[in-house]
């Protein structure tokens, strides 16, 4: 996330396999020296995936909180390194890897159902980030294990909306690939699949990877 000209990186650390995940950040103004880790946000469950983005003018976080069967809102100090909750937005679920876009007016809230361990990609959406949200008619707009779960935040590129997505069939982690949504409205969802960008030809990406964020 880029804020008064640094470039943010947040992040989940988890100790081990089975610990509680935290988030934490660190940051740079030049890329090659970055500041210590700290720990930003932490509550009595797991937290990861922390999506931060700008909507109308307020910085949010709205972290992975599967756990508690919520998605939460947290907004932050002044040097984000600190955030308090600003309200739940759903319940009642395992949701997970979830992302918020606005498009024609209208937030549209991708999230996948981790309930009975599948990847269920429920779409929902509402008329601004304090309204209520509303689920799509054609939600859950995604089924599998390769097609159900978003590998990072959806982003615009080119006056072009995309939805990275991880492919899970194999192991966590088996890769990721692109897909360009073709229509977003509250009666109407399409995409198509446009490349695999994990596995590459990358060292660091050649056997996998499960997260892809594009910064502007």
């Amino acid at each position: 996330f880029v804020y008064n000209e640094e470039l943010f990186l947040f992040y989940e650390e988890q100790i081990n396999l089975t610990g509680k995940g935290v988030i934490k950040m660190v940051k740079t103004s030049d890329l090659k020296k970055w500041t210590k880790p700290i720990t930003v946000l932490e509550e009595d469950y797991h937290l990861s995936f922390p999506n931060v983005f700008l909507l109308d003018g307020q910085i949010y976080l709205m972290p992975e909180s599967g756990n508690d069967k919520s998605i939460k809102l947290y907004i932050p100090n002044e040097d984000l390194s600190k955030w308090k909750p600003y309200k739940t937005i759903l319940k009642g679920s395992k949701f997970i890897d979830s992302s918020i876009v606005r498009n024609n007016n209208k937030l549209f809230l991708f999230t996948t159902d981790y309930t009975n361990q599948t990847n269920k990609l429920r779409l929902f959406y509402s008329n601004c980030i304090d309204d209520l949200w509303v689920e799509h008619p054609l939600s859950p707009i995604a089924e599998g294990k390769d097609i159900g779960r978003c590998a990072g935040s959806l982003f615009n590129y080119q006056e072009k909306l995309y939805r990275p997505c991880q492919l899970t069939s194999s192991r966590y982690g088996e890769g990721v690939d692109l897909y360009e949504v073709l229509e977003l409205s509250c009666y109407n969802y399409k995409e198509k699949k446009i490349k695999r960008l994990i596995p590459n030809s990358d060292k660091i990406y050649s056997i996998g990877g499960h997260h892809f964020n594009y910064c502007y």
